[in-house]
């Protein structure tokens, strides 16, 4: 009796012992795994930032593909708005010079054509000058024939006045309406050295007064044609003294004076003697 009892608390104990290091084992067993799940959480989290850390300083290769694209493209923008600007510059400075030429081009056949109108006026005056110089100096020389060279000489005349009319009207209608003034005078000029001749037919001694009368204005509108067309075309002072002093040193030929001082010629008076 007293032997079982003994092995009843011995077997009694002996599981007590064994459920207690089977509770042990047990709890050891669970906070082992609890620790490596917290480790491998830990481990986790820093990869995850060590990664984004990496994205952040590195750029990935698209990002990269995406701004050397932009960089190539804008490069190539600049480059084009370059070519264009250089164009536009050029072509522009090539327009002003094609202006300028045209405009150069036009002013000196304004001029020319100026100057031919001019030497059409001033030889008529000529023509009706040389015609009626006789009338003051040589009246005794003075003939019909006279009024007929005259009348050959302005025939020719009148037509190259119009065509030069025609062209300066064409380049510069202001200055050929400065310059119809001294072509509508010449052509009084003219119709009173008609009427001087005529009357000269049915009176010799009224006529040649007459006659001398479109010499004095003759002379008169030589002076005045040289000053405002000096004036209208803006010519230089030398141009014009060159030109007065052409007119003044001109003398006529093949005619011959009486008396032991000859008579003035109209190149003496300021207007130059007729070619040919």
């Amino acid at each position: 009796m007293h032997l079982k009892n003994s092995l009843a608390l011995f077997l009694c104990i002996f599981l007590s012992i064994a459920f207690c290091a089977s509770k042990g084992a047990t709890a050891q067993s669970t906070g082992d795994r609890i620790f490596q799940e917290l480790v491998r959480a830990q481990v986790e989290n820093q990869q995850a930032q060590a990664a984004y850390y990496r994205q952040q300083t590195s750029p990935s290769k698209d990002v990269w593909w995406k701004s050397s694209l932009t960089g190539t493209m804008l490069g190539a923008a600049i480059a084009l708005a370059g070519v264009l600007f250089t164009g536009w510059l050029q072509a522009n400075l090539e327009k002003r010079k094609w202006k300028r030429s045209k405009a150069d081009e036009l002013e000196k056949e304004t001029r020319l054509a100026t100057a031919e109108l001019t030497r059409g006026i001033a030889a008529g005056i000529h023509a009706v000058a040389w015609c009626s110089w006789k009338a003051r100096y040589e009246p005794d020389d003075l003939k019909e024939k006279d009024f007929a060279l005259y009348d050959r000489e302005i025939k020719g005349i009148f037509p190259e006045i119009v065509g030069s009319r025609v062209v300066l009207a064409a380049l510069d209608r202001t200055l050929h309406e400065q310059m119809t003034p001294f072509v509508k005078e010449l052509y009084q000029l003219d119709k009173e050295l008609a009427k001087a001749s005529a009357l000269f037919r049915k009176s010799r001694e009224e006529g040649i007064r007459a006659v001398d009368v479109c010499y004095s204005h003759a002379n008169l509108f030589d002076k005045k044609l040289l000053s405002e067309v000096s004036k209208i075309v803006n010519m230089s002072d030398t141009q014009s003294q060159s030109r007065e002093s052409a007119i003044e040193d001109c003398e006529p030929s093949g005619r011959e004076n009486s008396g032991s001082a000859p008579n003035p010629s109209p190149a003496a008076d300021g207007i130059a003697a007729p070619e040919g």
